[in-house]
């Protein structure tokens, strides 16, 4: 659906152009125009009611002359969006446009007279000058007993959005296939309709919308159960960020930085051939070690008792719903506690490369690992096996070890498996990857993979009555000098 950009309105709807439409109608006080005109920008302190988007409203459907009725009524830009209701108990079938702020009982007199074409056209074209606004959320801060005020992770805003909000989508588009979760589309965002900040994207108006399959809220709520932590004030050059959630029309739906690949989309496309230089050797051990402080950062996530979750409850009204801060709110005393994440799936394809932001030539892009859907944080250190990632060549040797405890050391070991393919890219470029992916693949011995061909870096030694795992000859030996 087309909508007005904010900018577009601000431009259309001016005071000469007010004005002029005012001077067609009945004789004008002298502060209809200066009335009409105020603009509220979102998020901004309380203005003096606006009445730009109703008039914008009036002239789309072609009666700019009943803006007199609403500016007399006081029926402002704050009363939208107003929807159609059937009048009961009357002589003959009648429908009146009602706010849907305050008493939705209340009939609003200025529609009065009004056919019913003209009613449905004017709660049809107010969604062109509704679009959703879409901004980061407000750090937080709180008492650390008695040590000052202490950093808490960004809220993470969340929009309930009526179905007939018009996204400020200027281009979107399905991107990979569907996955367990949901799919990934490709968003371009209309400037005037986005607050976000991507630092590291080589189009800030790009990103990625994540959205969900399920339509349960306590599936959604796992789904960003990390990410909502990791966002905020203790986020890492390293991990992708959540900038906003939104759900419409029933869907969940998750706003990301756009990343022009992941790590394998990068080694295949971007650079299947890198040169051996210096300059690439120091990036490729910079973001190496970027990984694994990463890694090390969700393994022991520093975070407070206190730490909020989304900002505001799901509201019920049928229009746009913004997080609503509580400037005035006490500051509750927090105490310091860690938490021991896992990322559970660490794969080259769920890790992205962000172009360089600089000049620099030696600024070659940042890697982010992402995909927190079955992340998990818990208090002793250990993980379930109850969901792993789908992602056979990196599972870790304790997976196919009865008995044997999950901790750090699994997602730890699916890293290292990523560095020797780095590696292996580094040295012989995307035909070394492929190459050494080939040369690893061998019949898999765990029971869901059994007679199947995988390229896991260890094999199971059998010959005794305690198995035992083992790398493969296939890793070692390109390891070794000749």
């Amino acid at each position: 659906a087309e909508f007005i950009p904010r900018r577009k309105l601000i431009q259309i709807v001016n005071k000469n152009s007010i004005k002029k439409e005012l001077t067609n109608i009945e004789p004008a006080t002298p502060s209809s125009p200066d009335q009409v005109h105020a603009y509220q920008t979102p998020g901004a302190p309380r203005k003096p009611e606006s009445f730009r988007k109703i008039m914008a409203i009036l002239v789309l459907i072609g009666k700019p002359s009943k803006i007199r009725l609403f500016l007399e009524e006081g029926v402002s830009d704050a009363d939208l969006p107003l929807f159609k209701q059937h009048i009961p108990n009357s002589s003959m079938p009648r429908w009146e446009l009602r706010g849907a702020r305050g008493d939705p009982k209340k009939i609003i007199r200025c529609f009065h007279g009004w056919k019913h074409r003209a009613l449905s056209e004017f709660e049809r074209r107010q969604w062109r000058v509704l679009t959703a606004f879409f901004a980061l959320g407000a750090r937080k801060e709180v008492t650390t007993g008695g040590h000052g005020y202490g950093k808490c992770p960004r809220i993470i805003n969340h929009w309930v959005l009526g179905d007939s909000v018009v996204l400020p989508f200027i281009s979107q588009e399905e991107f990979g296939s569907p996955g367990g979760c949901g799919q990934v589309m490709k968003v371009k965002i209309h400037p005037d309709h986005h607050a976000f900040n991507p630092l590291y994207s080589s189009n800030p108006n790009v990103f990625a919308v994540k959205r969900l399959k399920s339509k349960k809220r306590e599936d959604f709520d796992r789904e960003i159960s990390m990410l909502k932590r990791i966002s905020g004030d203790f986020e890492h050059g390293h991990l992708i960020v959540l900038s906003a959630t939104y759900k419409h029309r029933g869907f969940y739906h998750l706003i990301f930085p756009w990343a022009d690949a992941d790590l394998v989309g990068y080694w295949e496309g971007i650079e299947p051939s890198p040169d051996r230089s210096i300059t690439r050797a120091r990036w490729l051990a910079r973001q190496c070690r970027g990984l694994a402080d990463a890694l090390a950062t969700i393994h022991r996530f520093p975070t407070f008792t206190n730490d909020s979750l989304l900002a505001g409850a799901s509201p019920t009204s049928p229009n746009i719903s913004r997080p609503r801060p509580k400037p005035n709110a006490p500051r509750k005393e927090a105490t310091r506690k860690i938490l021991f994440g896992f990322h559970r799936d660490i794969k080259p394809p769920n890790i992205l490369w962000f172009p360089g932001g600089s000049k620099s030539s030696d600024d070659l892009g940042t890697l982010k690992i992402t995909d927190f859907g079955i992340a998990e944080f818990t208090r002793d250190g250990t993980s379930s096996r109850q969901q792993l990632g789908n992602s056979p060549p990196y599972r870790a040797p304790e997976v196919d070890v009865p008995d044997a405890i999950l901790g750090p050391s699994y997602d730890i070991w699916a890293l290292g498996c990523v560095y020797l393919e780095f590696v292996a890219w580094y040295l012989r470029g995307w035909k070394g990857v492929q190459h050494f992916e080939t040369e690893r693949s061998t019949l898999d011995s765990h029971r869901a993979y059994r007679g199947i061909k995988t390229p896991t870096f260890f094999t199971v030694d059998k010959s005794t009555n305690s198995p035992k795992p083992v790398v493969k000859e296939e890793v070692v030996k390109p390891l070794r000098r000749p």
